[in-house]
């Protein structure tokens, strides 16, 4: 498998998952070949310009033989592609093993849309928190009493163990998010961080759904969809407090920093923040939210509130309609749902006296119009608690749709 890869020939994933399929105590072999070749011509991509410059002083006719790295690459991720498509044990196999190489990040998150959208928004938030981790130079996490858990498996909220995959220096973040059911929350949700050179890649990710838009579209709708199944029906004992606490800040996270997208599907444009708003409204109408004047000091809610508002303020700034526009704005279903969720979270679904003040501060900063800090806390929330830095963001783009944000409410 390593030297079909190396040689880019084009029948090298037709060749490699026939072999698999023929023979399936091989399959690891040819999945760690293709993974070892992708790293080499990973590392030649970045070899290669110095090596070009020197070869061209020594001898400026020299041609150049062989596959590039670019064509190596390709043909390792479609070989890996294939071998995922055999089962989806195999599938979960191949995610395995690139979670424990950080490679081919896109592949990973591409199977599990498919084969577990839960799985997919823990990919998501691992790897776009981090990625925050990176550009703010911080590197923290804190041991929860999960971490006592058989790591083989996880045990969801009707009892029954659920295989999942792990990478072997770390719990995963969907074991602690799902274990934090209904119960009290200590602060923010935090990633366990191996060694800088393991973040680094991670935050390729990012890169990635940026560049690729079709993957950053089945994302988006991926979680869109999950947020729909998770209030579709069900009733307040049925909602996991983790689980909605981790979707809505993978939708966060990919909205601020991939974007809403233009297009008009589920996972695009005004039908994704229109199904999307109107799924996170939908969730607090079904909690049952005490008085005013009867609220306790805190809530296993709080968590889930802030995150809440922090995504829905992002998607409003965020979706052109409000943030691009001075006025007069434009309106449109989307617009409405927007409007609707974030004036039900502002006035009516405070779970606690800690949320009512988290929510004043907020209020505060749109009556002043303190961007700076406002947009401060919006990306500490979101990015559980990591300082914004500017270098990292359209900072003054940001601080313009937030601007518009706070006139369209006004």
């Amino acid at each position: 498998a390593n030297a079909l890869c190396r040689g880019a020939v084009p029948q090298a994933p037709i060749l490699i998952v026939h072999m698999a399929a023929n023979c399936p105590s091989a399959i690891p072999s040819l999945l760690r070949g293709c993974v070892t070749a992708y790293k080499l011509a990973e590392k030649a991509q970045v070899l290669q310009p110095v090596q070009d410059h020197s070869e061209e002083a020594e001898n400026p006719i020299s041609t150049k033989t062989g596959p590039s790295g670019a064509d190596i690459m390709k043909t390792c991720i479609e070989a890996t592609k294939k071998i995922a498509s055999l089962s989806r044990c195999e599938a979960f196999n191949v995610i395995r093993m690139l979670k424990e190489e950080n490679r081919m990040s896109g592949i990973v998150l591409d199977i599990l849309i498919s084969q577990d959208a839960l799985g997919a928004a823990t990919f998501i938030v691992e790897n776009l928190t981090c990625a925050s981790d990176v550009v703010s130079g911080s590197s923290h996490c804190q041991d929860s009493s999960a971490a006592t858990m058989d790591q083989g498996a996880v045990v969801d909220r009707l009892g029954v163990h659920r295989r999942r995959i792990i990478s072997s220096n770390k719990l995963s973040l969907r074991n602690r998010m799902i274990c934090q059911d209904n119960r009290q929350s200590n602060g923010p949700l935090q990633v366990r961080q191996s060694s800088l050179e393991q973040v680094q890649h991670k935050s390729e990710l990012c890169k990635l759904l940026i560049e690729d838009r079709s993957l950053s579209e089945d994302a988006r709708q991926c979680i869109s969809r999950c947020l729909y199944d998770l209030t579709d029906g069900k009733d307040i004992k049925d909602i996991s407090m983790g689980e909605a606490s981790l979707l809505i800040q993978a939708y966060a996270l990919l909205i601020l920093q991939v974007g809403i997208g233009a297009g008009s599907t589920g996972g695009s444009g005004s039908k994704f923040v229109e199904d999307t708003m109107s799924s996170i409204l939908r969730l607090f109408q079904i909690f049952e939210n005490p008085p005013d004047s009867v609220l306790p000091a805190e809530s296993s809610r709080d968590n889930v509130y802030q995150m809440a508002l922090c995504a829905t303020i992002t998607a409003c700034y965020k979706f052109p309609p409000i943030g691009d526009t001075k006025g007069p704005f434009m309106g449109g279903p989307a617009v409405t749902a927007c409007f609707d969720c974030l004036q039900y979270l502002l006035t009516e679904s405070v779970p606690s006296m800690k949320s009512a003040v988290f929510e004043s501060r907020i209020v505060g900063f749109i009556i002043h119009r303190d961007l700076s800090n406002f947009l401060e806390i919006l990306h500490k929330i979101i990015h559980n608690n990591n300082s914004i830095d500017r270098a990292s963001c359209q900072y003054d783009e940001e601080l313009s749709g937030l601007g518009n944000m706070c006139l369209w409410l006004s």
